[in-house]
């Protein structure tokens, strides 16, 4: 409830939304007669290339997650809102997940307008009908419950666990940086050469 009535949630569903609405009617030849001809058998609306457009959607929404999840109970330290709240007749480790799975219902709902905005893209006037297949819901929901999910309670839970420990949104952004540096060097030395 309190997000909802943040103007900084809309920003960034729309920022998500726009974004990859773009990027996917990009990728479907809108701008095909603006710039060189895309000479591609590659379908833009299929399972695999879903998928890798929403796990570099979800890269740009691991540096929002400080602000989202980490923000759920950084407010509360903000405001000396906390000593109150252990106070109350639940246990601490209910207060805290609690405010984990709120900033992660949260988190999920900004990344559902990524894949809508996916969704509209490639139907928008103008698209080149032959870099496109037919629309499979079930590429979506795919991507969400095999990647999206996971890596999102994964960095969550990092994040949410620095935020809360440190009492600085600072250091989660610090924290992620750090996870996809360590992501991309462990993903480099384990590819095949």
């Amino acid at each position: 409830q309190y997000w909802f009535r943040k103007p900084l949630f809309y920003i960034y569903c729309g920022i998500m939304f726009f974004l990859s609405t773009f990027i996917m009617a990009t990728a479907a030849g809108i701008f095909e007669g603006l710039t060189a001809t895309i000479n591609s058998v590659t379908i833009v609306n299929s399972a695999l290339a879903i998928n890798g457009l929403l796990n570099e959607m979800n890269v740009i929404l691991f540096f929002l997650l400080p602000s989202i999840i980490g923000g759920t109970i950084y407010k509360d330290f903000e405001n000396e809102k906390h000593s109150v709240m252990f106070s109350y007749p639940f246990k601490k480790w209910e207060y805290l997940s609690a405010k984990f799975v709120a900033g992660l219902i949260i988190t999920l709902l900004v990344m559902s307008f990524a894949a809508i905005g996916i969704m509209l893209g490639s139907v928008l006037p103008g698209t080149n009908p032959d870099l496109l297949g037919p629309f499979v819901l079930m590429n979506y929901v795919q991507s969400f419950v095999y990647y999206l999910i996971p890596n999102l309670i994964f960095y969550g839970a990092v994040v949410f666990a620095v935020v809360t420990f440190t009492r600085n949104v600072s250091v989660g952004f610090l924290t992620v940086l750090g996870l996809i540096i360590v992501q991309g060097f462990a993903s480099t030395l384990t590819q095949d050469s």
